[in-house]
């Protein structure tokens, strides 16, 4: 499976983000948010182990970056935007290591 995925591609609003999923279980990931026109949002992470509950560990913010994001051992990730106010797009990418 991939260890690089869009999870987020230029939404517009509030979303949830595709599930990106990966063959062995990973701990450690960059996040990259790519956010324009909005006036202000927020985005978050969630974490599965089998693909069907997901679970917040923490907030990503509400500013475009990279971020750095340490979890206990899961098979799958996605990011979501919520409290998107104005008009915009936000894209987000998830890197996994190796």
């Amino acid at each position: 499976m991939a260890l690089v995925g869009k999870s987020l591609d230029a939404v517009t609003g509030d979303a949830t983000g595709t599930v990106i999923s990966f063959d062995t279980p990973k701990t450690k990931f960059g996040v990259q948010i790519d956010a324009t026109g909005f006036t202000s949002f927020a985005t978050n992470i969630e974490v599965s182990i089998d693909g069907v509950t997901f679970y917040n560990p923490r907030g990503l913010g509400d500013a475009s970056g990279i971020y750095n994001v340490d979890t206990a051992p899961i098979l799958h990730i996605r990011v979501n935007s919520y409290y998107c106010v104005g008009e915009g797009t936000i894209t987000a990418i998830v890197a996994a290591k190796e």
